[in-house]
């Protein structure tokens, strides 16, 4: 176990790019991407920004979305995650975080943050500052997941379970909660439906619409693992236990898997999609 245990370095997603995009850039995350760009209400022509872009698939709608005509930008903290997306066209990247947007008031027609603002600690700087780039009439739209811990019918929940079990045979059961308070510090915070309400009223946005889709998602047990390496569990882990420890629970979490859950994980996604306007007054 690495004497380093307890920093943020794991945190960064700069050493799983292709993971991230490969896994996740299937299934609910692409479709939940494409419906936050579709509830902004984009006009032909327009300038958007997609905040915590990733490798850039919501922005990638938007600009089908805005069209030649139109600008989508995409911010990310991670440099590796801004690269790849340039590599795959999308040449309007930009580094920064969020709070702090380096971008002048009223600046964008919309504004997406799809399964970003758990991320955020100081989530109403975050709400506010989104709100700060929107022009007078401009749509924020927020995507997170709902309390999909709660469901005891999910396959998800199963698998995630399944793989929980296996890292507390590596790392004790603190030390994973510390991990997941560290990377996503927001998500049981917003996976409440009156939470996210109160974010987009503190950032004074009007006309609040809230919804619950529910997306659906089919892996085979290798790919809900690498979808999993990607995410806050895999990151740490792989920080925390070194080359030859992660792939010892590698090996270990996928001979579970197949055991206890078969060669597929199929589950339904539950998430929030919002949208808010900010007010011409």
């Amino acid at each position: 176990m690495r004497s380093g245990a307890g920093t943020r370095d794991w945190v960064s997603y700069d050493d799983v790019v292709a993971a991230y995009d490969s896994a996740l850039g299937r299934n609910a995350y692409l479709r939940l991407a494409e419906d936050v760009v579709a509830v902004l209400g984009l006009p032909r022509g327009g300038v958007v920004l997609d905040v915590g872009c990733g490798t850039g698939a919501a922005t990638s709608f938007a600009q089908t979305a805005v069209g030649p005509p139109g600008l989508a930008v995409g911010l990310d903290v991670s440099l590796a995650m801004l690269r790849h997306a340039r590599a795959k066209g999308l040449n309007r990247m930009v580094a920064g975080a969020l709070p702090g947007l380096p971008f002048r008031s009223a600046t964008f027609d919309g504004v997406a943050a799809s399964l970003v603002v758990s991320h955020v600690e100081a989530h109403e700087a975050a709400f506010r500052d989104m709100a700060r780039v929107l022009k007078p009439g401009g749509r924020l739209g927020v995507t997170a997941w709902t309390s999909i811990r709660r469901d005891a019918r999910s396959a998800r929940l199963g698998a995630s379970a399944v793989l929980r079990d296996v890292a507390t045979r590596f790392v004790s059961p603190e030390s994973l909660a510390r991990a997941y308070a560290a990377a996503v510090p927001r998500e049981d915070w917003f996976a409440q439906r009156r939470h996210l309400t109160a974010a987009f009223a503190s950032g004074g946005l009007e006309r609040v619409n809230i919804r619950e889709g529910r997306y659906a998602a089919s892996l085979s047990t290798e790919e809900y693992f690498v979808m999993m390496s990607s995410m806050a569990l895999g990151r740490f882990l792989r920080y925390e236990l070194g080359a030859e420890g992660w792939r010892e629970f590698e090996e270990r979490a996928i001979g579970e898997l197949r055991a206890r859950i078969g060669e597929r994980v199929e589950y339904m996604a539950p998430a929030y999609l919002a949208v808010g306007r900010r007010p011409f007054r």
